[in-house]
């Protein structure tokens, strides 16, 4: 157990040279921007910035990380050093090394300190937490994995003295894990890697959680009504400090917008998924910043809001619209028939697929089949581009089970 404490709790801090030893030290601030200083002890001078003591710069700007630090034999050496760093041409430089993963980060933060403090300044210390766990290597998936196998190892230990004195640590990591594993649940709710019930029931007994993680309220943020997300609640996100938790938090609720549309609009919602899917994919894959990322977030956010909207300014339903963007996929048809005839042929779907309602959808083939003759004939009738409506067809008999299933519900 305690061999899995080590590497969970190793993994909240980075290496750093020891007190005396002289170095230069780069830290990435709040607003993108780098503070530059020296030191001969690093740990205690980041502890300083944090706190809001070493300098005005980070008590304004708040500190995220020790982006690059170098050693240095002498204190001469260190104020030399320091000085090349704040010209024009070593901040390009230190940004460089930055940007190519060459820097030599350093720090993480004090979580003990943590472990006493207020609700609200717990909620901050979680949030630190997170975005230091989302900057390392594979970090989220590392870090989910070995708190589960911790969480195992400590259920079996209670009420173990040696288990008792890590408790509050323990919890504190499991408030980070859900935290985190928020943004990898999927469709019911529960994560691949989830503690059986008996174990949760063991550890909730051992460790006195301070409350349900929420992850917006992490981030400082009122959780949104997220249909669909405002421009306030996307401009809020935009200037959070944790810039990668910003990420994971705009990656889920984006995901479940998409997924909730997908019962209505299957086409709409499968081309903003893979617009997600490579954002998020160029971000994880470090071709791309966290702060870059947020911006095409936020962008596919608010296209998802202007397309939703597309049905009332062509003067149609949301069932209709689905039809619609189902017909559209097809650029050649666009161009041949129009806007209206396309809206036409929609309509007319909507109404001959809902009448089908009747059939009985447990004898799939079959309703299916029905469906596509109907659907054939209606695209034959308005001239519908030949070569076009098997692919057509197809999209529609997708769109039509998606809705079908919804009418019969309702």
């Amino acid at each position: 157990m305690l061999e899995k404490y080590e590497i969970v709790a190793s993994m909240l801090h980075l290496p750093a040279p020891p007190p005396g030893c002289y170095c230069v030290y780069a830290i990435e601030c709040q607003v993108g921007s780098i503070y530059i200083g020296q030191t001969d002890n690093l740990i205690k001078r980041w502890q300083q910035h944090l706190k809001g003591t070493a300098s005005d710069y980070t008590k304004r700007y708040k500190p995220l990380k020790i982006a690059h630090y170098e050693e240095v034999d002498t204190r001469e050496a260190a104020l030399q050093k320091e000085k090349e760093w704040k010209t024009g041409y070593g901040r390009k430089r230190i940004k460089k090394l930055i940007k190519k993963g060459g820097a030599r980060q350093a720090g993480g933060f004090d979580y003990h300190s943590l472990l006493k403090e207020s609700s609200q300044n717990r909620l901050s210390g979680i949030a630190a937490a997170m975005e230091h766990i989302l900057q390392l290597e594979e970090g989220k998936k590392r870090y989910l994995k070995e708190v589960t196998a911790l969480s195992k190892a400590f259920a079996l230990a209670v009420p173990h003295d040696e288990a008792l004195k890590i408790r509050d640590e323990v919890g504190f990591f499991q408030e980070v894990r859900s935290g985190l594993a928020k943004s990898t649940s999927n469709g019911d709710g529960k994560l691949p890697e989830e503690l059986d019930s008996a174990i949760r029931q063991l550890v909730s007994r051992a460790v006195a959680p301070k409350g349900v993680v929420d992850i917006f309220a992490e981030a400082g943020l009122k959780k949104p009504d997220i249909s669909i997300l405002s421009d306030d609640f996307l401009q809020e996100v935009k200037q959070l400090p944790h810039r990668n938790l910003a990420v994971e938090m705009l990656n889920k609720l984006l995901k479940d917008e998409i997924k909730t549309k997908s019962r209505k609009n299957v086409v709409q919602a499968r081309s903003f998924a893979d617009m997600l899917d490579k954002s998020i994919r160029r971000y994880h894959n470090k071709a791309i910043e966290a702060a870059q990322v947020i911006e095409e977030l936020i962008k596919l956010a608010k296209e998802m809001r202007e397309a939703y909207n597309r049905g009332e300014k062509l003067g149609l339903n949301d069932d209709e619209i689905a039809f619609y963007d189902a017909l559209e996929v097809n650029d050649s048809a666009v161009q041949v028939l129009g806007d209206e005839t396309l809206k036409t042929i929609a309509q007319e779907i909507v109404s001959a697929v809902r009448r089908s309602v009747t059939i009985d959808w447990t004898v799939r083939e079959n309703a299916r089949a029905q469906i596509r003759v109907m659907v054939k004939r209606i695209l034959r009738k308005y001239g519908y581009p030949p070569d076009k409506q098997e692919k057509a067809t197809q999209t529609v008999l997708e769109q039509a089970e998606v809705l079908c299933k919804e009418w019969v519900a309702t």
